[in-house]
């Protein structure tokens, strides 16, 4: 992967965060996209730089409807969210979506602008074997960042979370904040609690994963969306398997204090991805 390492700077003012645990395990993507838009309506009226749904937001993981995808089929489940994104001036991060990607498939995250345009768009680099992923996915090859409300953010999606090395490159590119749109089952909640921390602390970053809230059709449950900050401080959690909503105040100091303690990117070199 190519990137360039940056010089590290403060963000200029607070970010203000929200994440929607979302329980999102229909078989018909229409009612997820529905479940969603009525969470995004049901929003207090304040102002927010971001807001993250988790990933698989429109299929889950139902691997025989995501086969019958058409390519670009995805942008009339994003078209509301656009809309949402240009009313609330904010950029929304679709936590990803299944799509076709030409002949293959892709477990892809997409973040609007508040023009409502799509930025960009992150590939999920590490596919999970446990969920069979890599039977029916193509890995992503590329980091993605993008400046927002003047942070910088990285982005990855759920088992990323696992490969330190991916983080550490966001943190030399310059990031101030990480997030990770995750669908992680409670059954390995205690790994997604303790790696998340590791990695804040490790990257000096602030970090925000979004996940499902609920139990799925064959009993397993998804909670602990979760906001940290680099020294490991839990910012906001949400510790039940439920619909609800995640917000939280980021603040410059916190980054920069932790920069002053001691410097965990100087002298670091670029770890290489095959």
């Amino acid at each position: 992967m190519e990137f360039v390492i940056a010089e590290w700077k403060p963000p200029e003012r607070d970010f203000r965060f929200c994440g929607i645990q979302a329980r999102l395990f229909s078989r018909d993507w229409h009612e997820n996209q529905r479940e969603l838009l009525d969470m995004f309506a049901a929003l207090p009226d304040e102002e927010y730089d971001l807001i993250v749904t988790p990933e698989a937001s429109n299929l889950y993981y139902h691997y025989d409807l995501i086969r019958q995808l058409q390519g670009g089929e995805e942008m009339e489940f994003i078209a509301p969210f656009a809309e949402i994104a240009r009313e609330r001036r904010t950029h929304v991060l679709l936590g990803s979506l299944m799509v076709r990607d030409g002949d293959c498939f892709r477990n892809r995250l997409h973040l609007l602008s508040p023009e409502g345009s799509v930025v960009g768009t992150y590939d999920k680099v590490h596919l999970i074997r446990l969920f069979d992923e890599h039977l029916h996915f193509t890995p992503g090859e590329k980091l993605f960042t993008a400046e927002v409300a003047g942070w910088k953010l990285g982005f990855a999606i759920c088992y990323d979370l696992r490969f330190a090395e991916m983080f550490l490159n966001y943190a030399l590119m310059g990031c101030h904040l990480q997030v990770l749109p995750s669908c992680w089952p409670d059954t390995r909640v205690k790994h997604w609690h303790h790696l998340y921390m590791a990695r804040a602390q490790e990257t000096q970053c602030f970090f925000a994963g979004v996940n499902h809230g609920g139990t799925d059709a064959e009993g397993r449950a998804y909670r602990m969306s979760l906001v940290a900050d680099p020294d490991c401080e839990t910012l906001a959690e949400l510790p039940d398997a439920e619909p609800d909503i995640i917000t939280a105040v980021l603040r410059p100091e916190s980054l920069v204090k932790q920069k002053q303690l001691y410097d965990l990117m100087a002298g670091r070199k670029p770890f290489p991805y095959a």
